[in-house]
């Protein structure tokens, strides 16, 4: 069930949630790191965050931009996928 919530306070417990799937979001949220570091705290052991941009969007982050936000919170860089115009980059938590 979809729900509406606070990007740097989720109402989710920690270590609740499987997977976080962010599609052209972070660009858009005035701090990312303390989102990611929302995840962080929310995901499961052994869970994954996938971050995905499209080029076309406006805000459009580098990967290596992402790649430092994620480690700057303790997740670790797992795999990506895409191309110059659209990439999906995944993170564990360690």
């Amino acid at each position: 069930m979809p729900v509406i919530d606070d990007a740097y306070n989720f109402s989710f417990a920690d270590e609740s949630v499987d997977r976080i799937l962010a599609i052209c979001t972070l660009p858009e949220i005035p701090n990312p790191v303390r989102v990611l570091r929302e995840f962080n705290r929310i995901l499961k052991p052994n869970g994954i965050v996938s971050l995905c941009e499209l080029f076309s969007d406006l805000d459009y982050p580098r990967r290596k931009t992402e790649k430092c936000w994620a480690e700057k919170v303790g997740l670790k860089f797992c795999e990506e996928f895409g191309n110059w115009f659209l990439y999906q980059l995944n993170f564990c938590k360690i």
